[in-house]
């Protein structure tokens, strides 16, 4: 066995590490080998604080269910328990060998077998070691201690078995790269180049989830390079976007907004600045194609179709101002404007401008309306069209503040009124 002393110390103040270090411990007094393996021991040894902690076991599923109380089979067929200790949720997969993938996805078969075999199914070289907290060391089968020096992307064994079992390890090569400002070894990058192709066939969930979490990566130009290099980009996009991704506009937006901490995870921002140039039906109908949620799609579309009026500010009415930053949540707004105002605009004029709209106007960006339907019943307008059309006139007076008080929006209504 390849066992290697960590030169990374574990994450020992995070509480969900010591739960997991718990679940391995029990495993083991239950006389089964069990490890951390996969993405938490890369980014343990590259001093990155693991998303998520997934175990690797000898036990089977049946006898993961008969140790931890609160148990659920989550891939019974390929030996995987999602077991939650202590309020942490983890899953536990059973050492297995694969064989055969007739749909390009999941196993035909599987075989509970040893830890190497079980490396050997996985996709990255970086991905595929183990972890044994307690001796300090890990286990790789692979190679990925060499790789992270090399700081490469390299399949596990035959690149083009490994994509042909789950397809959208194509696109996860890429995701990774960005993740991690690593390259793509050569074979892997070959093997990619000749199937981007494939990409088609995956489901238009499992890609999406992938793109959002590259852009979500603290390199995503660089992710949005190697999409277009290698010609995953025009199966994964349609319309426009996929015309324009190294756009000069859209990579100086994708820097600025990456350099504001903690917000460039957000999803709506980074998503708005791939789509941003189409029209709003083209954006909604791309990411109903890739089933984003509406509560997903609504502030993107918003942003995308109004990036241009908020530009041109001078050009509107205080009234227009004040309905486009109370239509959605106006910081999103003003981060997309600040970003738009950092790459093109160097006193940063648009910001400044609708940041000062908000300051002033705050929570009352729409105000309560001076009047109402009640208030034209008196006056002897009946409920219809007409009367909508002057409670409309008379609430954009008081929103360019032309009026204030009540008794000039009721002036102003019977003046409407006797004209027409």
């Amino acid at each position: 066995m390849n066992f290697v002393s960590v030169k990374a110390s574990p994450p020992v103040d995070d509480i969900v590490f010591q739960r997991a270090l718990a679940v391995l411990k029990i495993l083991r007094n239950n006389g089964h080998e069990a490890y951390l393996v996969g993405g938490c021991v890369r980014d343990i040894l590259m001093a990155i604080k693991p998303e998520e902690y997934d175990i690797s076991t000898s036990a089977a599923p049946n006898e993961v269910l008969k140790i931890f109380r609160k148990a659920v089979k989550v891939g019974e067929k390929f030996g995987v328990i999602r077991a939650i200790y202590k309020g942490c949720e983890f899953e536990i997969a059973t050492f297995r060998g694969e064989n055969g993938y007739s749909d390009g996805r999941h196993p035909d078969k599987v075989v509970y077998t040893s830890a190497r075999e079980d490396v050997s199914r996985r996709d990255f070289t970086v991905n595929g070691m183990m972890l044994d907290p307690e001796k300090g060391e890990i286990i790789d089968y692979a190679g990925g201690l060499k790789d992270i020096k090399k700081r490469l992307i390299r399949a596990i064994g035959n690149p083009e078995e490994r994509f042909g079992e789950d397809r959208l390890r194509i696109l996860r090569a890429v995701r990774f790269a960005a993740k991690l400002n690593f390259k793509i070894e050569r074979k892997t990058w070959t093997a990619i180049r000749k199937r981007a192709g494939e990409i088609a066939s995956v489901s238009v969930e499992r890609i999406r989830d992938e793109i959002v979490k590259m852009l979500a990566s603290d390199y995503p130009v660089y992710g949005l390079r190697l999409l277009d290099e290698s010609g995953l980009a025009g199966h994964i996009f349609n319309g426009e976007t996929s015309l324009s991704l190294l756009s000069k506009d859209r990579i100086g937006m994708l820097e600025a907004f990456r350099k504001t901490g903690e917000k460039y995870k957000d999803r709506i921002i980074p998503l708005a600045i791939i789509f941003q140039g189409q029209t709003a039906g083209a954006v909604e109908k791309e990411m109903n194609r890739l089933k984003f949620p509406k509560k997903e799609i609504d502030p993107v579309v918003f942003l995308t179709a109004n990036l241009a009026r908020a530009v041109s500010y001078k050009d509107m009415e205080l009234a227009d101002k004040r309905e486009m930053l109370g239509a959605k949540e106006p910081e999103l707004l003003l981060e997309y404007l600040r970003i738009y105002s950092e790459v093109h605009e160097r006193d940063g004029r648009s910001f400044r401008h609708w940041k000062g709209i908000l300051e002033r106007y705050g929570d009352s960006l729409i105000p309560e309306r001076l009047m109402n339907g009640e208030d034209l019943k008196k006056m002897g307008v009946a409920p219809s069209p007409l009367m909508g059309r002057i409670l409309r006139v008379v609430e954009r007076a008081q929103m360019n503040e032309k009026i204030g008080t009540k008794r000039e929006a009721l002036k102003l209504a019977e003046r409407l009124i006797n004209e027409i």
